[in-house]
């Protein structure tokens, strides 16, 4: 069965849009609720599936919401294609938080490889209750006969998964002000609290490349994300193939720096500089030096583009709200 994606992100903006305002079910809002309280920041590509099949439904009400791919059953559907240019693909943009940010998330665990929804999903032994409620929401999902309940229950999900990082970031204020010797102090007491495997080290490097060079040219991806087209975890896109400059940011406890200096050298008689970096503060500051902003602008948006960068690279809630929140306003 194919679903028309045309129409699929059609829907998907509408009730996206009635969302915050439009009728929602009672039935499943709870039902949602239940998932999350299942899920507890783990098993969150469930949220994706969830959706996805969500919007199938409305598509076609004949789908079947358990397929993952479309040679599953007769009914079956490619719920990863579905997700990955549809749903997926546009979740950022209307502010609906489907768990997880990768590009293609029902490509990942459990859903690799994997034809259909079912008990036999390989999660582990703690995710067994969130797999239940999943399967039997999905369930509920299935036995729909209309159009309009679909789209209710879709819209449901989007209210309880809507994303608001308002509740995070305080609206700005004229009289406070964020030092650079405050943002760099924030920025080491943000990674040495919980690297989260590297995501929040990697947020900050792309929040403050975004500053300086905007958000447009600065590229990154979920750590192991595996590229072979993309190097590193952070890269600035320029207009030539060619590569004149490079930088390392080496601040992690315990690196032996020193073993960086000989594959420096090798590049720079190739005729590519590196720049290294073994300090946040020496980053912070030479990033926002060249910013085009004002100091004090410049150090203002680099406090939100690491939040934003964090969202993006799935950092946990509790250290989105402790970025948002710790000493921002400090003089």
């Amino acid at each position: 069965m194919r679903i028309d994606k045309v129409r699929a992100l059609a829907i998907l903006e509408e009730e996206s849009a009635s969302a915050a305002s439009g009728d929602v079910s009672d039935d499943w809002i709870e039902r949602i609720r239940d998932l999350e309280r299942a899920c507890a920041g783990s098993n969150l590509t469930f949220f994706a599936a969830l959706g996805t099949a969500m919007v199938a439904k409305v598509v076609d009400l004949e789908v079947d919401v358990f397929s993952l791919k479309a040679g599953a059953s007769e009914r079956g559907y490619s719920a990863r294609s579905l997700c990955k240019d549809v749903v997926a693909a546009h979740a950022p943009r209307l502010g609906i938080d489907l768990g997880v940010t990768g590009r293609e998330p029902l490509n990942n665990q459990p859903f690799y490889a994997e034809e259909r929804i079912s008990a036999d999903l390989p999660v582990r032994k703690g995710a067994r209750e969130a797999l239940t409620l999943l399967l039997q929401t999905i369930t509920a999902l299935e036995s729909i006969r209309s159009e309009p309940e679909a789209r209710l229950a879709l819209r449901s999900f989007l209210q309880v998964r809507r994303r608001d990082d308002s509740r995070w970031l305080p609206a700005e204020r004229g009289d406070t002000v964020l030092t650079l010797e405050a943002l760099s102090t924030l920025v080491m007491e943000f990674v040495g609290l919980e690297s989260e495997f590297g995501k929040r080290a990697q947020a900050v490097v792309a929040g403050v490349l975004d500053v300086a060079f905007g958000e447009d040219r600065v590229v990154t991806s979920r750590i192991h994300d595996p590229d072979r087209h993309f190097p590193g975890d952070v890269g600035v896109r320029v207009l030539e193939h060619e590569l004149p400059h490079a930088g390392i940011v080496a601040v992690a406890g315990g690196q032996a720096v020193e073993e960086l200096e000989p594959g420096v050298a090798w590049a720079a008689e190739r005729g590519l500089l590196i720049a290294t970096y073994t300090s946040w503060r020496q980053f912070v500051r030479d990033v926002l030096f060249w910013s085009p902003h004002h100091l004090r602008d410049a150090v203002r948006i680099a406090h939100r583009t690491i939040f934003t960068r964090a969202r993006e690279l799935e950092v946990s809630e509790q250290g989105l709200e402790w970025w948002a929140r710790a000493e921002s306003g400090r003089d």
